[in-house]
């Protein structure tokens, strides 16, 4: 399991390998994600080349384990069929067919 100084790398680094020649991110924080057990997440600003700010922060979700860094979306599909993953932090209401 990842520290959470290590996972700040792990998200400083996102940002550095990010920059495109349209825009750049800039790192804000990381916390351990209330919603994704084993999973931290990270916040970036980001900033057109010219250094106007885009419209809302990116957020993306660290796995704590491996270090793999996804967007909650691709985390969604990954794990949409698989009815044991709790990607919430509700509880899975089981639904009875009757």
């Amino acid at each position: 399991m990842f520290t959470e100084k290590e996972i700040n790398k792990i998200a400083i680094n996102y940002a550095n390998i990010s920059k495109t020649e349209h825009y750049y991110l800039e790192f804000l924080c990381v916390k351990s994600s209330a919603f994704l057990d084993g999973y931290w997440d990270a916040g970036f600003k980001v900033f057109t080349q010219d250094g106007n700010e885009l419209e809302g922060p990116l957020f993306v979700v660290i796995d704590g384990e491996t270090g793999e860094i996804s967007t909650m979306e691709q985390l969604i599909m990954k794990y949409r069929t698989d009815c044991m993953v709790k990607i919430s932090n509700q509880p899975i209401q089981k639904h009875s067919n009757d």
